[in-house]
């Protein structure tokens, strides 16, 4: 059956179906508690391993999977392989109990949403999930530098002489949004750092993501850098 066709609408906000793929009962438990106030948000029953993940998402097809991953990164990284070879809709954020970039940067580069320690507060796995599956892609600002450095540098970026701005579709202030969007800021830092609304800056980047054809940040940061619109991420 497929649970979207259950999915209701409470004062008018709709139902965020999640999967979870780790067999820590404990984070499940605490999961779910954290779930239970949350009316545009739904945990999805059973206890799935990474194996099971594709099964199930073609069954349940949810809004969004936590997919937990372990010393050994590779069940994680087929899953998410086989997800995006399928143009899977769901959206995946890896929890994670490590750093690894090299991992980050192969989970980006096939489909991964978000990166999120499991140790991480209540409160932000559900900032997470939300953000997500609005489209976002959630790294800490941290992750998500190194993960566009790693690009960047195996995609050998223009020299800083070499760019010429005159023929930018952007606007100066734009270029500057774009520049901290690289360093990994999101909405509310870049308003408290430019001292302008959260509103304006989501103005602001529904008007760059229109002029420039993208649809996420990832997209934004890779086009800029590969398009001469900034300066590269200092190291």
């Amino acid at each position: 059956m497929d649970h979207r066709l259950l999915t209701i609408e409470t004062n008018a906000v709709r139902t965020v179906l999640i999967a979870l793929a780790d067999q820590d009962a404990q984070y499940r438990v605490k999961l779910a508690e954290a779930l239970r106030q949350e009316l545009d948000l739904r945990l999805l029953g059973g206890d799935l391993t990474p194996e099971d993940a594709i099964a199930t998402l073609e069954r349940e097809c949810p809004d969004v999977l936590l997919l937990a991953t372990h010393e050994d990164h590779a069940p994680s990284l087929a899953v998410l392989e086989r997800l995006y070879a399928i143009k899977c809709a769901t959206k995946i954020v890896l929890l994670v109990s490590m750093e690894n970039l090299d991992f980050f940067v192969r989970a980006v580069r096939v489909g991964c949403r978000g990166i999120l320690q499991k140790e991480s507060p209540a409160d932000l796995v559900l900032k997470c999930i939300r953000k997500v599956n609005e489209g976002e892609l959630w790294l800490d600002r941290a992750t998500t530098a190194q993960v566009l450095r790693q690009f960047t540098d195996e995609q050998h970026p223009p020299r800083p002489k070499d760019r010429d701005h005159k023929n930018s579709p952007l606007s100066p202030r734009e270029r500057e949004i774009v520049g901290l969007v690289i360093q990994g800021f999101k909405n509310k830092e870049l308003a408290e750092k430019l001292v302008i609304s959260e509103q304006t800056v989501k103005n602001h980047m529904h008007n760059i993501f229109d002029k420039l054809g993208v649809s996420d940040r990832l997209e934004l940061a890779l086009y800029a850098l590969h398009n001469q619109l900034l300066d590269p991420i200092s190291q």
